[in-house]
C-alpha cells in the first residue's frame, strides 16, 4: 500500500472514531464517505476503507468479510493491522487471536509479532509465548534491557505454569483451556479484551481477564456465566483453578 495521503488518513480517523465510540455513522455521512473512498487511487487503501465503512455502519459480519477479502487480495500489513484492531474493538477476541497468528506467518513486522505474542499470553499458549518472544528479540538490540525483559517475562510465565503443574497438578494445557473458555464468554458479550494475568494464590491458579467498557452489572453477569461454564466443563470443574473478569478502561500489556 502506498504511504498514507491526507484524505486516506482523514477517512481512516473518521471511520475508526465511529467504531471506537460504538455509534453507527448516519446514512448521509456514509454516502459522502463512500464517494470519497471511491476517489482514492490506491486499490488496497480503498478496500481497507470500505471495510471500515461497513464497520462504522454497524455491519459487523460484512466488515469482517470485507477485511478478509482485502487482506487476501492485497496481502498488505496495514490492512492486516487495521483488521486486527477492528476485531479486537468489536469484541471478537477469538477471531483476533486467529488473525494475529495468521499475520505473523505472512509478515515480518514488529507490531504484528508483538500482537501475536500478546495474544499468546492472553490465551496462555506457552509454546507460542516462547516462539513470539524469540521473534520479538530480533527487533531489539542485544545490548538493550528490552531484550532481557522480553525473555525474562517469557521465562517467568513458563516457570509459573510449571509450578502450577508441579504443585497442583494443573497442566499448561488446562490453563490454556481455562483462558480460552474465558475469552469465549467475553466474545459472547462483545467485550474488548485488553489483557490478562495468570497467577497462583490461595492454593489455586487464577486467570484474570481484563475487559473494557463493562459496568459492574455486566461484569457480574459475565463472571456468573464463566463460573457456570467452568462447572459444566468435565476437564475444568474439579481442578484448583478459576477465572474471572475485571473491568479496565485502558489498554494493558499482558503480564
Amino acid at each position: 500500500m502506498a504511504l498514507p495521503v491526507p484524505k486516506t488518513t482523514e477517512l481512516l480517523r473518521t471511520l475508526t472514531s465511529y467504531i471506537d465510540e460504538g455509534h453507527a455513522i448516519d446514512t448521509w455521512a456514509a454516502a459522502v464517505v463512500k464517494r470519497e473512498i471511491a476517489a482514492i487511487e490506491d486499490p488496497a487503501a480503498r478496500a481497507m476503507l470500505n471495510a471500515l465503512r461497513l464497520g462504522a455502519l454497524g455491519k459487523e459480519d460484512e466488515a469482517v468479510d470485507s477485511f478478509d477479502s482485502a487482506l487476501r487480495a492485497y496481502c498488505d500489513s496495514v490492512i492486516g493491522l487495521n483488521f486486527s484492531t477492528y476485531l479486537r474493538r468489536v469484541g471478537r477476541y477469538s477471531s483476533y487471536v486467529d488473525l494475529a497468528y495468521r499475520l505473523s506467518e505472512l509478515f515480518e513486522d514488529p507490531e504484528i509479532v508483538s500482537n501475536a505474542c500478546e495474544a499468546a499470553y492472553v490465551t496462555a499458549d506457552l509454546p507460542r509465548v516462547h516462539t513470539f518472544s524469540m521473534r520479538l528479540c530480533k527487533y531489539v538490540s542485544s545490548q538493550t534491557q528490552d531484550r532481557v525483559d522480553i525473555m525474562s517475562e517469557a521465562d517467568s510465565f513458563a516457570k509459573l505454569l510449571q509450578a502450577a503443574e508441579r504443585s497442583m497438578g494443573v497442566s499448561p494445557t488446562l490453563v490454556q483451556k481455562l483462558a480460552s473458555l474465558s475469552i469465549s464468554v467475553a466474545d459472547r458479550h462483545r467485550k474488548m479484551v485488553s489483557g490478562s494475568r495468570v497467577s497462583i494464590a490461595e492454593g489455586q491458579i487464577m486467570v484474570t481477564v481484563d475487559v473494557r467498557e463493562a459496568d459492574p452489572e455486566q461484569l457480574s453477569d459475565m463472571n456468573y456465566e464463566l463460573a457456570m461454564a467452568i462447572a459444566d466443563n468435565d476437564e475444568l470443574f474439579d481442578i484448583p483453578a478459576t477465572a474471572w473478569f475485571r473491568g479496565k478502561n485502558t489498554e494493558a500489556k499482558v503480564v
